[in-house]
């Protein structure tokens, strides 16, 4: 399935989520780095679009994770950052991420959300910047030599 430069979901793919959803619980993500049409429409158009699946699915999950960003603080100078901490995006991908928030919560009478804001995502593909890439490609790299 690819989710690249459509202008959400198509109905299909949200009755599949919706399916999977409803019954054992699941998910997906798309990071688009670069590309702010592709941010937004990933992060607030097709959680918007998922979660109104999930809501006309015939089954209901037990709870559903939506994965927010630690971006959504921008840059501070504060040490610990607490959830009461107001929002300070610095950026597209913050700007989307603090969007589907909102987003999702006009869904918060009709499904059970939880909401999380990690500081690190990492996972296959993830560009060699990023802070856990860059530890294991150091690592790779005294290894090698």
């Amino acid at each position: 399935m690819r989710f690249g430069r459509s202008s959400g979901f198509s109905a299909g793919f949200r009755a599949r989520a919706a399916r999977c959803c409803g019954a054992f619980g699941g998910g997906f993500f798309f990071v688009a780095h670069g590309d702010v049409d592709a941010i937004y429409r990933s992060n607030v158009v097709g959680t918007r679009n998922l979660l109104q699946a999930i809501k006309l699915a015939k089954h209901r999950p037990r709870a559903v994770l939506l994965a927010s960003s630690a971006n959504i603080y921008g840059n501070t100078d504060i040490d610990c950052i607490a959830e009461s901490t107001p929002p300070a995006p610095a950026n597209d991908y913050a700007v989307s991420k603090i969007a589907m928030e909102y987003v999702a919560k006009l869904y918060a009478d009709d499904l059970p959300l939880i909401i999380v804001r990690p500081f690190n995502y990492t996972g296959v593909g993830q560009a060699p910047q990023f802070l856990l890439p860059k530890i294991v490609g150091h690592f790779a790299r005294a290894v090698h030599q």
